[in-house]
């Protein structure tokens, strides 16, 4: 355990949860039983807390890396680096993977491999999470 930093999640009754020192753990809510847990090195947090999608956990963190690790494991699947540090919780538009940077970037990468779609420059520090309606993405940032 430890004090959680980012946002947790939970998905078919188990919590995945992000902990101080960028521990990550899957726990089943039923009766608190820790299924796994993995630890990133070299990193302090991951602030931009959790999402889970079609069996893959997704976390940002304050080493500009996006990653992915599988539901079932904790295994790691792929990262993915940004040019800033990603604080945001991504969302899943058109299929794939979409996180903003700090530093105003806006991401698309493939869910399955973490490979780069597309990246658009918003030009201010991204200051809130992600939201989408289906059709469009919005985001706040520095500038608003």
């Amino acid at each position: 355990g430890g004090p959680i930093t980012g946002a947790c999640e939970v998905n078919d009754s188990v919590a995945f949860v992000a902990n101080r020192g960028a521990r990550i753990e899957a726990v089943r809510v039923a009766d608190g039983k820790e299924l796994w847990a993995t630890k990133l090195a070299g990193i302090a947090d991951i602030e931009g807390g959790l999402m889970v999608e079609d069996g893959i956990v997704f976390a940002g963190a304050n080493d500009m890396m996006m990653r992915a690790f599988d539901r079932g494991t904790g295994s790691q699947l792929w990262s993915f680096k940004t040019d800033g540090f990603v604080k945001q919780r991504p969302v899943v538009f058109d299929r794939h993977l979409v996180l903003a940077s700090s530093n105003g970037s806006l991401y698309a990468v493939a869910r399955s491999d973490g490979r780069e779609l597309w990246k658009h420059d918003l030009g201010a520090e991204v200051t809130s999470g992600l939201v989408t309606d289906g059709d469009s993405i919005y985001v706040a940032t520095a500038e608003g």
